[in-house]
């Protein structure tokens, strides 16, 4: 997780400079959604973890069973409106 926060941080971080730099075209729209993705995945991620955690996996139970899937299938949706809404 803390590798992806600072690869997100690095990749938004190259992006507003070549933003900056070059302006407004389709490489930086391209990067834009790259940008977004990671975004998504780093807050779809963050939510999971949040979760599960919240759910007592580790702290009360050693498994989740079958609640265990609807958190990643919540997880995935999340991801995938959280990607949805970050896109122009």
């Amino acid at each position: 997780m803390l590798c992806l926060l600072s690869y997100l941080r690095d990749i938004l971080q190259a992006y507003y400079r070549y933003l900056n730099a070059h302006g407004k075209g389709k490489t930086s729209t391209v990067f834009l959604f790259v940008v977004a993705i990671l975004d998504a995945g780093r807050n779809s991620l963050s939510f999971f973890m949040l979760l599960v955690v919240s759910l007592g996996l580790s702290v009360v139970r050693d498994n989740l069973g079958p609640i265990m899937r609807k958190a990643r299938l919540l997880s995935a949706a999340h991801f995938v409106f959280g990607g949805d809404a970050s896109l122009p």
